[in-house]
């Protein structure tokens, strides 16, 4: 039975289909938390040097990742049947070659029949462009589409020339380099940063904080208005589920005029952007959506967010990293404190004592346990 929940409440596979970009962000934003938070490793990247979890602190930033490069392989994909568009997109073609194409016929009957039409055209003396009439009234993207599997479908039959099945292997390739440049027009032109609503969750700071290494960093949500306004209309709760929902005739319509359209659009958000496995519904997370540089304004994909409210430490930061993370917290004038484990219990907690005054801070790591 399908399961679908947003912020611990379930949903009905019906109401997730009905659901709207407004049903959700209207009531989002009147109930959304007082604050969210971010974990951080406080590592230095290998590639560029950088330390970009204190760059976030220092400019009260946060980087929208890509979402290919997220640690679960199923996030901000989409799910779509490559046999059935294949089937769906051959079919366009063709009819838009002036076929005649029964509903009855499967993918191979109607390559075959498609293939014949355009080698008696090629026959005759004809350039391949020439047998694809259709006109898009001067819109360049779809022309450029249509020119695309032109070029895709005449290397085909160049590089297969000689096979048996060139036509059929020409036309898969064609085929399924518009199924690859839709999945990566679709997900890739999207960044993500990723919010959650505790700095107590013991699995996000063994995650994403360098195995307590890190810090959190506490964001107050201002009341809806100016200057957040982008931002709390690109702040979404994700969607947890136990199955994926097949987006293919949205996307499929997308490549078709007149393109991608709204509720395409808010379908590929709903589906592939928010849409996440309960496996990790404890992390109860929220996620920041930007189409490209929308909310960054710039190339470095990083976005202002809303005012650091607080900085947690991690139970495991060393003596160094501490007292560097808690210099710049004073510079910037944001309270901080060290996160805590319970004896007893498996529940973490603020310290009651100031950092640089815990005799723990001085002491050999092993020692601190």
């Amino acid at each position: 039975m399908s399961e679908f929940y947003i912020r611990g409440k379930p949903y009905s596979a019906d109401e997730i289909h009905a659901l709207t970009q407004e049903d959700l962000v209207i009531p989002t934003i009147r109930t959304m938390p007082s604050s969210l938070y971010k974990y951080f490793p406080d590592t230095i990247d290998s590639e560029s040097g950088r330390n970009f979890s204190r760059e976030a602190l220092e400019n009260n930033t946060v980087f929208l990742q890509q979402p290919r490069l997220y640690d679960d392989p199923y996030d901000c994909t989409i799910l779509m049947n490559e046999e059935e568009f294949a089937h769906q997109r051959i079919t366009y073609y063709a009819k838009l070659c002036g076929l005649e194409i029964s509903p009855e016929w499967n993918y191979s009957r109607i390559a075959y029949e498609f293939s014949c039409y355009l080698y008696q055209g090629l026959i005759a003396g004809k350039e391949l462009a020439t047998l694809f009439p259709v006109q898009f009234d001067g819109n360049d993207i779809f022309e450029k589409q249509h020119e695309l599997f032109i070029l895709s479908l005449q290397a085909g039959l160049n590089e297969f020339e000689g096979s048996q099945q060139v036509w059929a292997q020409a036309f898969y390739k064609a085929i399924h380099q518009e199924y690859v440049d839709l999945h990566k027009g679709k997900i890739e032109a999207f960044r993500v940063a990723c919010f959650t609503e505790s700095p107590y969750a013991m699995l996000m700071w063994a995650h994403y904080a360098n195995s307590h290494k890190g810090f959190c960093i506490e964001y107050e949500v201002p009341p809806y208005g100016e200057p957040y306004i982008q931002l709390f209309h690109s702040l979404f709760p994700v969607i947890y589920s136990n199955e994926r929902v097949s987006i293919l005739n949205q996307c499929v319509r997308s490549l078709q005029p007149p393109g991608l359209t709204q509720d395409i659009l808010w379908d590929i958000y709903k589906y592939g952007l928010l849409m996440k496995s309960l496996n990790w519904k404890y992390q109860n997370e929220w996620r920041l959506i930007s189409y490209g540089n929308m909310l960054s304004g710039d190339d470095n994909f990083n976005c202002r967010f809303f005012k650091i409210k607080k900085v947690f430490l991690g139970n495991r930061m060393n003596t160094q990293n501490r007292l560097e993370i808690i210099d710049i917290c004073k510079r910037k004038q944001i309270p901080y404190v060290g996160v805590t484990i319970a004896p007893d219990k498996y529940e973490m907690s603020d310290c009651k004592q100031l950092c640089e005054n815990c005799p723990k801070m001085f002491m050999p790591e092993e020692m601190r346990e």
